[in-house]
């Protein structure tokens, strides 16, 4: 049995594999990426919910919110305090605007930023009219992009404000990623000191596969997040197992694939070994009957 190395080339590439046979076993590498986002929603001819309600979402987990009724901001930093309350005013006009009209209507706005690796990957800020994309903002291009004829009238009246259209290019440059590191830095250190081991398998036939994670050689039981087995498109699976541990943890990790068939009453495993300051280092291991060539 001969296996050959792929895809090596680790800055075009992010990922390395060894190739046994139609299996192929994976180290993912997981790049830092975070999102901050800013929702704000105002609802017109409604008695039981607020009328401007807004939160702030790190990565999926709301940090703050605020509504009209409570008046209150579930939290401490000043900066996002001073945001939410601009962003109050300016939604509260335009929803004056938007609901001249009896019957309850929802005006929405999202504006954050996504990071990677520390770095700026893109800005958005958007809005949205009883469910439906209303009107964008380009910060390269410093203008407004309506998503329907109507909002055309917004669109000519904001591309004249120009000193509002940079105070929003510079939040989404810079300052939005102040914010998102600042609370990082105060709230989630534990998980920017977390390393993610992921483990991907693919090429199989049938969905007949598991995967385990050692702790120098010895099984962790409750320690893998959720092993999912997903189709490839063409006929084949695919199975993705995540580990978190520790950036100081020096123990030896790897994680194990095994499949099951019934044909040959055989289990097939494919092993990759994770070495602590090593980039990368691969020892497959594959168990097959010896009487029988191994097929998928």
């Amino acid at each position: 049995m001969e296996y050959s190395k792929c895809n090596l080339k680790v800055v075009q590439d992010p990922h390395w594999c060894i190739s046994l046979s139609n299996y192929e076993l994976f180290l993912v590498v997981v790049t830092d990426s975070h999102t901050l986002e800013f929702i704000f929603t105002a609802i017109s001819s409604s008695e039981d919910l607020p009328e401007f309600m807004s939160a702030v979402i790190l990565d999926g987990q709301q940090i703050s919110y605020y509504d009209s009724k409570s008046r209150q901001i579930s939290h401490k930093q000043t900066r996002v305090k001073q945001k939410m309350y601009q962003f109050n005013a300016h939604s509260s006009g335009l929803k004056l605007f938007l609901f001249p009209f009896t019957g309850i209507h929802v005006l929405q706005r999202s504006l954050g930023c996504d990071v990677e690796n520390g770095v700026l990957k893109q800005g958005f800020l958007l809005y949205g009219y009883n469910g439906e994309d209303l009107i964008g903002f380009s910060k390269d291009r410093l203008q407004w992009f309506p998503a329907i004829p109507e909002a055309y009238f917004l669109k000519s009246e904001w591309d004249k404000d120009r000193m509002s259209n940079k105070d929003y290019k510079d939040f989404l440059d810079s300052k939005c990623v102040e914010i998102l590191k600042k609370h990082q830095s105060l709230t989630i250190v534990k998980s920017m000191l977390l390393v993610r081991l992921t483990c991907l398998a693919t090429g199989f036939n049938h969905q007949n596969i598991k995967s385990s994670w050692y702790r120098n050689g010895a099984l962790l039981w409750n320690k893998s997040q959720s092993a999912k087995i997903l189709p490839n498109g063409d006929g084949t699976f695919q199975i993705r197992d995540t580990l978190e541990i520790d950036h100081a943890d020096n123990n030896n990790y790897s994680c194990e694939v095994e499949r099951s068939t019934v044909e040959f009453g055989k289990k097939f495993k494919l092993k990759l070994i994770f070495v602590k300051g090593w980039p990368f280092f691969f020892s497959p291991l594959l168990l097959y009957p010896r009487n029988r060539p191994f097929e998928v």
